[in-house]
């Protein structure tokens, strides 16, 4: 079940920059979503580090949001970005899928269908292993 946020905070409308608004968002719709805060204290070993009340404080998520918007956009700028691991066995054609998908988000406009299917083979590969 989602967390029920104060929107309020999180909207994201203060930000006039348009990239950092969009991760901003995007952080927020993880959290919200998929449940996962790349930003939060942790163990190192998947474990969020946060009180109940932090969790659920929309200041601590605002702040966590925008610390990552901030580190995605000079990534972005940069035109490199990081991946730290080793893939899955069973999941490293998913992988390759999503990372190619993600490589032609670089592309804009047009690019589309194929991203979809190898996000769509990427989710299929990941439920047959």
């Amino acid at each position: 079940m989602p967390i029920d946020y104060d929107d309020t905070l999180l909207t994201g409308d203060n930000i006039t920059d348009y990239k950092t608004q969009q991760f901003f968002r995007a952080y927020i719709r993880m959290a919200r979503e998929a449940r996962i805060r790349m930003q939060a204290p942790s163990d190192g070993l998947g474990t969020v580090m946060l009180t109940d009340e932090e969790l659920t404080d929309p200041l601590v998520l605002r702040n966590e949001a925008m610390e990552y918007a901030s580190e995605m956009v000079a990534a972005d700028e940069k035109t490199h970005y990081e991946l730290f691991g080793c893939t899955h066995g069973p999941w490293t054609q998913a992988f390759a899928f999503t990372l190619q998908a993600a490589e032609l988000m670089f592309s804009g406009a047009g690019a589309e269908p194929t991203i979809s299917r190898l996000l769509q083979m990427a989710l299929d590969e990941m439920r047959s292993s």
